[in-house]
């Protein structure tokens, strides 16, 4: 039986070989390396006060398998096909493009649960993801045009969620 998790990261990888700006990948690359460096500081930094967890399964043994995996694949193909593909003709039609990465990440999510390859604790639920999808989708296309100010967004909505998730500097590693 093949796994959803190869079944996410191929069609990723697939969709980025069709439809993808391969020519240009040196200038999503920047954004490709923020949204990895998001991913293994969230890691780090819920190492002993999980929000959210990549269950084992046969191909994958632990947590950190599948957040590499992730990270090389289905992170490199998102930030290719978001970015080459970002509409800049209205606010209208780049609003709805957002929705459809937050419906599609979303939904990944909602299989995950449902499939029991992704768990939550602490009072995570998937509104809370919901709403870090779309900070992450804003995010990205922020950090393309100005990294600094994305990095910013990131390190506001962080504190936010360590708040509001009742993290203690002793749950830190």
């Amino acid at each position: 039986m093949i796994n959803v998790r190869f079944i996410f990261a191929i069609g990723f990888l697939l969709a980025a070989w069709k439809w993808a700006d391969w020519k240009n990948w040196k200038v999503y690359y920047p954004t490709y390396l923020f949204l990895m460096a998001l991913s293994f500081i969230s890691d780090f930094i819920m190492y002993n006060h999980s929000l959210w967890f990549y269950c084992p399964s046969p191909n994958f043994p632990n947590h950190t398998a599948v957040a590499l995996f992730y990270a090389f694949t289905i992170y490199p193909a998102t930030v290719l096909l978001f970015l080459s593909r970002y509409p800049t003709e209205s606010y209208i039609k780049q609003a709805v493009y957002i929705a459809f990465w937050v419906t599609l990440y979303s939904a990944m999510e909602a299989v995950s649960l449902i499939v029991g390859i992704g768990s939550y604790y602490n009072g995570w639920t998937l509104w809370w993801s919901i709403l870090v999808n779309i900070v992450l989708f804003i995010g990205l296309r922020v950090h393309f045009s100005n990294p600094l100010l994305a990095w910013i967004m990131g390190a506001l909505f962080s504190i936010l969620v360590l708040i509001v998730f009742d993290f203690r500097i002793t749950d830190f590693k």
